[in-house]
Order: C-alpha cells, then structure tokens, then sequence
C-alpha cells in the first residue's frame, strides 16, 4: 500500500512539474521561401547575407538547398549553405543532402554560400540557395 501511495504521488508530482515548465505553444503563421542568389563569384565565400526571424516569431526550416552553376548549368564542385557558421546542406553533381528540420527563435542570422573550388576562376561561378519553412506565432 505504501509503495502504491509513493507511485501515485510522483506520477501528481510529475505531472505538476511538467505543466509548471512546458513550453510556449505555437501557432502556425505563414510559409515562407527565401532565395539567396550570387553575383558572379569572386572568392570563395559567394554570399553572405542576414536573415531576421521577427519579435513573437520562430522559424521551422524545412528544406535548404545550395548549389553553383557556371555557363546555366549545375557544377560539380561541392558548395555549402550556412546558417551562423554551422553547415545546414551542401551538395555536389552526385549528392545533394537532404536538410533535417531546422528551429530558428527569434533574433539575426548570417546566411552564408561558400564553395571548396580551389580552381574556380574569379566572375565565371554563381551561387544560388533556396531555404523554405514555417513561420510560427510564439505565446504563452
């Protein structure tokens, strides 16, 4: 009877505690497609941009796709996305990976195409990107 009583009390408990500390709900906002596109290329860092996710709002990023083209058509040459440094998606002519779903809170983010060619030859590259998601309204 007593271990009866201890499991009833930590399940009251439990609940309690989880009710007290759960998160903020979301609310379904918008969708939203961002296209990020190069001039012609002149390093190896193509573009480099920033995105806000705006005050009450949190960004789910569903697909992100990076790729350079030269003369309209795709190159080989392996090509990275990034959000703050951290590699969301890259792709080469035989891969491209596919982006897990990406959670942005509030605030600014560096958006940055960056390539490994090492032989590329300045202005005959373009980068482009395209980063699509939903926009959530935050409340409490």
């Amino acid at each position: 009877m007593l271990n009866k009583m201890k499991k009833i009390l930590i399940i009251i408990f439990c609940i309690l505690t989880f009710n007290c500390f759960a998160q903020e709900n979301l609310k379904f906002s918008n969708v939203f497609f961002l296209s990020v596109s190069s001039d012609k290329s002149h390093d190896f860092i193509a573009k480099d941009t920033m995105i806000i996710v705006p005050n009450g709002k949190a960004w789910q990023i569903t697909n992100a796709k990076v790729f350079m083209t030269y003369d309209n058509r795709i190159s080989g040459d392996k090509t990275y996305l990034y959000i703050n440094e951290q590699i969301i998606t890259y792709s080469n002519t035989q891969f491209a990976q596919n982006t897990d779903p990406i959670w942005l809170p509030t605030g600014k983010y560096r958006i940055t195409i960056r390539t490994e060619e090492k032989n590329q030859r300045e202005g005959r590259f373009y980068f482009n990107a395209f980063i699509s998601g939903i926009e959530y309204n935050v409340s409490k």
